[in-house]
């Protein structure tokens, strides 16, 4: 029977522990632990595997949280933070008149926004 199993149909992938072989040869053949068995494990939504992949280059993960509010020091105007994807930020403005896309490291340069302390 050579049926292929279209795992990224169902939302899986390739085991990275024994790459869908479903054991381990360490000297002796035993079931791998990660999938068990199988030989595909389910997919880390994208946003997790961004952090891990962070981790594991040693980089700091954002602190930004959705609706955080940040105060420009250009015109003082207040935005709140909408949406985060990858390493981006929409920043939207209180009046709700105004969006500005931007990176998330420039929210951490001091001579352009402070964070607006919740209280």
């Amino acid at each position: 029977m050579d049926k292929k199993i279209f795992a990224n149909m169902y939302g899986m992938v390739v085991c990275p522990c024994c790459n869908s072989y479903g054991y381990i040869q360490n000297p002796e053949r035993n079931c791998c632990s990660k999938c068990g068995g199988f030989g595909f494990v389910i997919r880390e939504p994208e946003k997790d595997r961004h952090t891990r992949r962070q981790l594991e280059r040693g980089e700091k993960t954002s602190t930004t949280r959705e609706g955080e509010t940040y105060k420009s020091l250009l015109d003082g105007t207040e935005f709140v933070v909408k949406r985060i994807a990858k390493e981006r930020v929409l920043l939207q403005s209180k009046e709700g008149n105004r969006q500005i896309v931007t990176q998330v490291e420039t929210l951490k340069i001091k001579s352009f926004y402070q964070e607006k302390e919740e209280g």
